[in-house]
């Protein structure tokens, strides 16, 4: 027999997978606008980020009637995607931190060893030319000047402190497995006393409020921020954005 507060759940799930759905038909009728006007890297960069969000959002989607709790740690990487997408528009050369740090990450991961790829026929060769290659261009980025800023500077001059306190911080403790996050996830607490061991079951959307909350706000200002790039109008997609935001809240909150 379904309960009242099963039945509550389910409909939750539907409209929530129904209003990030309807984001998501938003986003991809901005892709082929904003692929026939922007050509240069920082537009690549922020148009492989955006599809990357719509990927995200597909499989939340998915997992908020299936498994929800990977959710938290796919949100993270959206709010991470938001800030960058919002660190190039704030100044068209920080493309350049990002490049370097794409860089710089792609050198640790070749210098380190990888007993089944350096096996392979040929990959020592390419590996030695592509950390040659790789190392000029730090160099090059770092002679201009570059630096690495690091994700909670990038919010403070962006304005999202309160989003980084409160929201990152949040992720964060799901994404690394804090003691805290595994208790919360995996111990019931009885009335008695008594603690009881919980996995493998299906958790309620009113768990993961705070971070769909978090998901809605971050997509929202994503596809906003592609529309203001875009040379046709989507008056109509910005009104229906608004309501889309509205509706979630009113589920949420």
């Amino acid at each position: 027999m379904v309960t009242d507060s099963q039945f509550s759940n389910r409909i939750g799930e539907i409209q929530i997978k129904w209003l990030l759905g309807s984001l998501n038909k938003i986003a991809n009728a901005i892709i082929p606008n904003y692929l026939s006007t922007h050509t240069e890297l920082t537009d690549l960069y922020e148009l492989l980020a955006f599809v990357s969000v719509i990927e995200y959002v597909e499989d939340i989607k998915y997992l908020l009637q299936k498994r929800k709790l990977p959710i938290p740690l796919i949100i993270r990487s959206i709010f991470e995607i938001y800030v960058a997408i919002l660190w190039t528009n704030l100044d068209e050369s920080n493309i350049k931190e990002i490049t370097y740090r794409s860089c710089k990450e792609e050198l640790k991961s070749l210098q380190s060893y990888h007993p089944y790829l350096d096996e392979q026929e040929g990959y020592s060769k390419y590996k030695e030319e592509r950390i040659m290659l790789l190392k000029k261009r730090i160099d090059e980025l770092k002679s201009g000047g570059v630096k690495l800023v690091d994700i909670k500077t990038k919010c403070e001059k962006l304005g999202l402190q309160f989003e980084y306190d409160i929201m990152y911080s949040l992720l964060s403790t799901e994404a690394h497995a804090t003691l805290s996050a595994l208790e919360e996830r995996h111990l019931l607490k009885k009335k008695k006393g008594s603690i009881r061991l919980v996995y493998d079951h299906q958790r309620k959307i009113a768990n993961y409020k705070i971070e769909l909350l978090i998901l809605f706000k971050c997509y929202t200002e994503i596809i906003r921020t592609f529309i203001k790039q875009c040379d046709t109008k989507f008056d109509k997609s910005i009104t229906r954005i608004d309501v889309i935001l509205d509706r979630a809240l009113g589920i949420l909150t």
